[in-house]
């Protein structure tokens, strides 16, 4: 008898991930839904093999708690969603969320934590959740991949929310109360003046200018 070499161990193709935009408050005209697309025209440039879509959400209540409230309401039932999913299409989900959207990827993986189904990673764009909340910490833990905060101190609307609820918001202070490695959490604070004055900072908070930071410190083209 001869000794035949056994054979390779058959690997899978490294799937493009999912992306999944989730938008912020919009209270003034309704969903924005053409600038939405533009936002995730950005992505598209930043993940040119993935599908881009988005989580609708009724981000049009007012005054700002109640859609905190609302936010709060459709984390779960997002997580029930991606729960119902294969093995490896969660584990290949990039939540990506703006503003009260941040809020609710943060809020969706923390669920997802208590049953121990991680997704790829969470990217918490000026973010509208308190820096310390405690969900962040699972959130962050429940991913297979790093997760990313982009911050503002300049932002008017999250200085706005700090005011009137009496904490600090992730996406103006960024996230230091737990030390996690750089392989679980980059975090980019957005340095760069905006293109016309805005007396109330209001442009330091939109989407755009999130995403663009994000683009330029993950180096993707």
């Amino acid at each position: 008898e001869t000794a035949t070499t056994p054979p390779a161990p058959r690997r899978l193709p490294k799937l493009p991930p999912y992306i999944l935009y989730i938008y912020g408050w919009q209270p003034i005209k309704g969903i924005n839904y053409e600038e939405i697309e533009k936002q995730k025209n950005i992505l598209r440039e930043m993940f040119p093999e993935s599908q881009v879509d988005m989580f609708k959400w009724d981000a049009t209540y007012f005054p700002f708690g109640d859609c905190v409230k609302e936010a709060d309401r459709v984390a779960p039932i997002l997580a029930n969603e991606i729960y119902k999913l294969e093995k490896h299409e969660r584990e290949n989900i990039i939540l990506v969320g703006h503003s009260l959207g941040g809020r609710i990827a943060v809020r969706t993986m923390a669920h997802l934590s208590h049953d121990n189904m991680p997704i790829k990673a969470g990217y918490f764009l000026a973010a509208a959740i308190d820096c310390n909340d405690n969900d962040i910490k699972l959130a962050i833990e429940n991913s297979l991949e790093a997760n990313i905060v982009t911050f503002d101190k300049s932002d008017g609307a999250l200085i706005a929310y700090t005011v009137t609820v009496g904490r600090r918001a992730l996406g103006l202070w960024g996230y230091d109360d737990h030390y996690f490695p750089l392989e679980k959490l980059h975090q980019y604070e957005n340095l760069k003046p905006v293109e016309k004055f805005d007396p109330l900072l209001l442009e330091h908070h939109y989407a755009k200018r999130s995403l663009t930071l994000l683009k330029e410190k993950e180096g993707r083209k």
